[in-house]
């Protein structure tokens, strides 16, 4: 079976003037070898409250993927994390790459406080950890634009009854001390992102072989 992924990341911000997601998108849509049974688009959004969300939702409505896996740069992080929860909460004193600050404002009025993932989390996990990859699954993607894409795109996914499944994938700051060359970075970027499609189309095509299922449920009450 093939299934139809969209894979996301980000260009810079201020801190970061070169974002590694931003490079990666770059290199699959450049002819990165990936699993053959996905069609994938990478797109690289900009790191801005305003315009990611609207680039976003435009990708959804086009590309109709099967299912979403958003990554970004988590500073100071020296683990990959793999986001379950994307809370309804703009609160950073970092600006984004168009210089707004937001300090405690909703993503969307009167929407769930949180959405939970709804990808396959224990399973990407488990096969991250297989190969070598220093991973965890986190509850708390931050306050910046890497949760407001993810909320974002739970809820306009929700919205719209989409079966299309979702979910945010925090990589390492590779100025964080890890002592990495850019290479070796990228290489590890790259095998990541080649498991995380593997696991996300093995994950379809069980749902596929079920009839009748459906993602699980993404929305948290007020």
């Amino acid at each position: 079976m093939r299934h139809k992924i969209l894979l996301t990341g980000f260009g810079p911000f201020p801190g970061m003037e070169v974002n590694p997601t931003g490079l990666l998108m770059a290199r699959i849509a450049g002819g990165l070898p990936l699993p053959p049974r996905a069609d994938v688009e990478a797109l690289e959004l900009d790191t801005s409250y305003r315009r990611a969300g609207e680039q976003l939702e435009a990708a959804l409505a086009r590309f109709q993927p099967d299912a979403l896996l958003s990554l970004g740069v988590a500073v100071g992080e020296r683990v990959y994390r793999i986001e379950r929860l994307a809370v309804n909460l703009n609160d950073s004193a970092s600006p984004d790459a168009d210089a707004d600050l937001r300090i405690a404002q909703v993503i969307v009025e009167e929407g769930p406080v949180e959405y939970g993932a709804t990808l396959p989390l224990a399973a990407l996990e488990k096969a991250l950890r297989k190969a070598g990859i220093t991973v965890r699954i986190s509850d708390s993607a931050g306050r910046y634009v890497c949760n407001h894409i993810f909320y974002s795109a739970l809820h306009a996914l929700t919205q719209t009854q989409s079966l299309c499944r979702a979910g945010f994938l925090h990589v390492p700051d590779p100025g964080a001390g890890n002592d990495w060359q850019i290479g070796e970075y990228m290489a590890t970027l790259e095998t990541v992102v080649r498991i995380s499609v593997e696991v996300l189309c093995a994950d379809l095509d069980a749902a596929k072989l079920s009839p009748g299922s459906s993602p699980p449920e993404a929305a948290h009450t007020l």
